[in-house]
């Protein structure tokens, strides 16, 4: 499943060197398309006395024309369900010692027209939501000036 994941065109939101990371046509050369985008955040100030809670929840967007189910959307699907478990498993060897919990909430998929009535490609949308709930001390939430 590795090499799945070489074949995608990932769009980049935090881009600096593109106003618009989002094409406007999608292509059968440029699918299949994974995009990661913040949808929501819920906030638990004042969680624990000695800290904050913040749950984000994020889409990922996978797009593709290729209708056969098991060419490119199967795949895709299960190298990031399987890349989310080892996030998952391996958590505190990332670094992110703040994430307490990542949970994918559901997936929703459907063949559609992929660019509305400019094109009529029809191709597979996903939309896999995934909730990543952080906690932070409120020693992390102080504003530290250099000395």
């Amino acid at each position: 499943m590795r090499g799945v994941m070489k074949r995608i065109n990932f769009l980049d939101l935090t881009a600096t060197d593109s106003s618009r990371p989002i094409r406007d046509n999608v292509q059968d050369a440029d699918t299949p398309e994974l995009l990661l985008a913040p949808v929501s955040t819920t906030y638990g100030v004042g969680f624990t006395s000695t800290g904050t809670m913040m749950t984000r929840r994020f889409a990922i967007r996978l797009t593709t024309a290729q209708q056969i189910v098991h060419e490119k959307l199967f795949p895709v699907q299960w190298a990031l369900f399987a890349a989310m478990s080892r996030i998952h498993r391996t958590n505190n060897k990332l670094g992110l010692a703040f994430v307490q919990k990542l949970t994918l909430v559901d997936d929703r998929t459907a063949l559609t027209d992929l660019d509305g009535a400019q094109r009529g490609t029809k191709g597979w949308v996903s939309l896999i939501t995934i909730d990543v709930a952080m906690q932070f001390t409120n020693d992390d939430l102080e504003i530290h000036r250099g000395t």
